[in-house]
């Protein structure tokens, strides 16, 4: 079983304790008559690293435990990166954006002005920059990746998009790709939409295809892989979103499969995923 890591960081993006679980690859050797030797050196000096993003009725803990996050790593060499996302969709409020530098914050004190609460998509870049810097994991681009399941796809994809130079690939497993899509069709989530995203329109970043064709004549952008059950409720939203992205984006794969949303196609897309990887 892969060495597990619990930790929390406090950074500026969020100013509160945000949990961070590491499963890190293990060799464990096990004496026996065969082999009564004492052997140390479990553990690689580096290795590639996937930031996986749970979902909004999720958290990391449960994403580990349930979708066999520890044998997933030991198997594939992964170091796997769980952050707390609560139920941010990975971006930076906007309603905290729409303050700054208006002539209430620049009258107020140091501290107040540089209040920067709730920026959870900054949280992760932080949280990436805290890996990377303390723990064994690479920091090489080409052995850097990212990948959530529902709205840990849409943080997933987002972030890649925003931070090719960052990541090399993305994977979203029946994620929310197409943010416009899901406000039309959940107006009772309007006041929520608007307190991270200043609105019920998807624009920038958060129009998802939109980043990537922008991205489609760049040299280095990141290859991306959508995964998500035909069954499923929001299984119009990925036909969209595959059908924005086939012929425009070049490093793009979608895979439509026939399954019930459990744990165990969480666990087998994920393992579908790092094989892809």
């Amino acid at each position: 079983m892969a060495a597990l890591i619990r930790t929390n960081m406090v950074s500026d993006a969020v100013k509160d304790r945000m949990d961070v679980l590491l499963a890190v690859p293990q060799k464990k050797h096990v004496r026996s008559a065969k082999s009564p030797e004492l052997r140390l050196g479990s553990f690689q000096n580096e290795y590639p690293v996937l930031f996986l993003l749970h979902d909004e009725a999720s958290s990391p803990g449960e994403l580990y435990q349930m979708a066999a996050v520890s044998r997933l790593a030991d198997e594939t060499g992964l170091l796997i990166v769980l952050p707390q996302g609560l139920l941010s969709f990975y971006t930076d409020y906007a309603e905290r954006d729409v303050n700054e530098g208006s002539p209430e914050k620049t009258a107020a004190s140091n501290i107040e002005g540089q209040f920067s609460e709730m920026r959870y998509g900054s949280f992760l870049l932080d949280t990436v920059n805290f890996v990377c810097n303390t723990f064994p994991a690479s920091k090489e681009r080409e052995k850097t990746f990212i990948g959530g399941i529902g709205m840990g796809g849409f943080g997933a994809l987002k972030c890649a998009a925003a931070n090719p130079a960052l990541f090399s690939a993305a994977v979203s497993i029946s994620g929310i790709t197409d943010l416009q899509w899901l406000m039309d069709h959940d107006p009772g989530r309007g006041e929520q939409f608007s307190a991270v995203f200043g609105g019920l329109q998807a624009m920038g970043e958060n129009d998802l295809a939109g980043s990537f064709a922008r991205l489609s004549g760049t040299a280095k952008g990141p290859k991306v892989l959508q995964i998500w059950l035909s069954t499923e409720e929001r299984a119009a939203m990925n036909e969209k979103f595959r059908e924005k992205m086939q012929g425009v984006y070049p490093c793009y794969e979608a895979r439509e499969k026939e399954d019930s949303r459990d744990w165990y196609y969480i666990e087998s897309a994920l393992r579908e995923a790092a094989d892809w990887l």
